[in-house]
């Protein structure tokens, strides 16, 4: 049996001589162009890519002038180059923003694995508090000046000498909205650094805050916590100065806030309003069942990191 032997270089030739016939067929303007990319990737590649571009037979705009200015074609961006919108624990947020942020004395455990501190230092175990405070910094960062917000702290409840506690503490950085201008950013991220943590979870009083100092222009609620409302009983709704009833914590907080949050919140047909992120950090399966509650009868979206 005889075997035909064609080298490259025949193949090439013939591959032109077919080009070139084409060039021929249609004209002078329709011959194919050789481009050489101007992209290179490092030093140590090619000084660019050759590209072929074959126009189409008989392809010419209104003027009679050939749709194909001779110009490569535009290649794809690399993935993630684009600016990203902020997000949350991966949740996408924005425009008039209010977070309740956890920092009960629990936030100090540290069962979230590795990652970076508020100062951008590599931690092999972080805290509870250190993870929220990276993932707030970073987020505060890629606010846009059209976005506005504030934070009410779930900060605990004071002991008093006789062991009883007394009223919640739920202070807020600003009590008011705050566009997300330079200044503020960076006044925000200042605060967030400097978060310590105190006892007690009053999350009544702190969801109450969240839903009733701010009017009608929430458009997104994020609560976050690493525990069940504490104290479980005996807890004191704050503005009246009295003990609450003989619900538990948990129970009045699921009684309650859906008719806080109802005249606030997005409506089904995906209308105006104010959305919600139940953010559950830690390992504690109490909060994880209360906040999957809370996220599932308010319509919201429940994250667990």
């Amino acid at each position: 049996m005889n075997v035909v032997k064609i080298s490259v270089a025949t193949l090439i030739a013939s591959a032109s001589l077919i080009v070139a016939a084409a060039g021929i067929a249609h004209g002078a303007d329709s011959a194919p162009t050789l481009i050489r990319s101007g992209e290179s990737d490092s030093a140590d590649a090619p000084s660019g890519r050759l590209l072929l571009r074959m126009p189409s037979a008989g392809r010419s705009d209104k003027n009679g002038q050939s749709g194909d200015n001779g110009e490569p074609p535009v290649e794809p961006g690399e993935p993630g180059t684009e600016g990203s919108d902020p997000t949350f624990f991966g949740e996408p947020v924005g425009g008039n923003l209010v977070f309740v942020l956890d920092v009960s004395a629990s936030m100090t455990q540290a069962d979230v694995g590795a990652g970076e501190d508020s100062d951008g230092n590599t931690v092999g175990n972080m805290s509870r508090l250190d993870a929220v405070k990276f993932e707030t910094i970073r987020m505060l960062s890629s606010l846009s000046e059209g976005d506005a917000f504030d934070f009410v702290l779930l900060a605990g409840t004071p002991i008093d000498h006789a062991g009883k506690q007394t009223q919640p503490i739920t202070d807020a950085w600003s009590g008011s909205l705050k566009k997300a201008s330079a200044d503020n950013v960076a006044a925000a991220i200042a605060y967030i650094k400097d978060l310590a943590t105190w006892q007690g979870t009053p999350t009544y009083k702190s969801l109450e805050r969240a839903t009733h100092d701010y009017g009608s222009e929430i458009s997104m609620l994020v609560f976050l916590s690493d525990g069940d409302p504490h104290p479980r009983q005996g807890w004191d709704k704050g503005d009246s100065g009295r003990v609450a009833d003989d619900r538990e914590h948990v129970e009045a907080v699921l009684a309650d806030f859906p008719g806080w949050f109802a005249p606030l919140a997005k409506d089904g047909d995906g209308g105006d309003g104010c959305a919600m992120i139940c953010v559950h950090i830690g390992q504690n399966p109490l909060a994880g069942s209360f906040m999957q509650d809370l996220a599932a009868q308010n319509h919201a979206t429940y994250v667990h990191k």
